[in-house]
């Protein structure tokens, strides 16, 4: 059962208790900008989420399927490594894995962020699957 969180004509948050996860749920292309804005969204809520569970690490699902390439920008990519994913590591986010398409080229900018953040201090381990029951199953080892 998930608890939503937040939507809006982006993006459904909400948090799976059965995998311990906030899910990123993309509804269809989103600008920079507003990306930007929704992940500020998305840091309240897992402070929100880790403060009603105790403080337990939790891990993140985001199905990336609609979100467009305009939201893995360099810059983002850049203000998300600098701003946003000490703040996952201080908050026990442990996993996040991106379910997306089986089109390789609409893939290499997640790659991209993902080898990028495997290599940084954050502590969160990130992952690409494009098998929705795969990418759970990681969640949960």
């Amino acid at each position: 059962m998930a608890d939503m969180l937040y939507e809006d004509e982006f993006i459904k948050l909400s948090f799976d208790e059965e995998l311990n996860c906030i899910v990123k749920d993309w509804q269809k292309e989103v600008s920079s900008e507003k990306f930007r804005e929704i992940i500020i969204v998305l840091l309240m809520k897992i402070i929100q989420v880790r403060m009603q569970h105790k403080n337990k690490a939790i891990n993140i699902f985001v199905d990336a399927r609609k979100i467009g390439k305009l939201a893995f920008s360099e810059e983002n990519m850049a203000w998300l490594d600098k701003d946003i994913h000490s703040v996952y590591g201080m908050n026990k986010i442990a996993k996040k894995a991106f379910f997306m398409s089986n089109d390789v080229a609409s893939n290499l900018p997640v790659m991209k962020y993902i080898t990028s953040n495997n290599n940084s201090t954050s502590g969160v381990s990130m992952n690409l699957f494009t098998d929705e029951q795969e990418a759970k199953a990681w969640l949960l080892s």
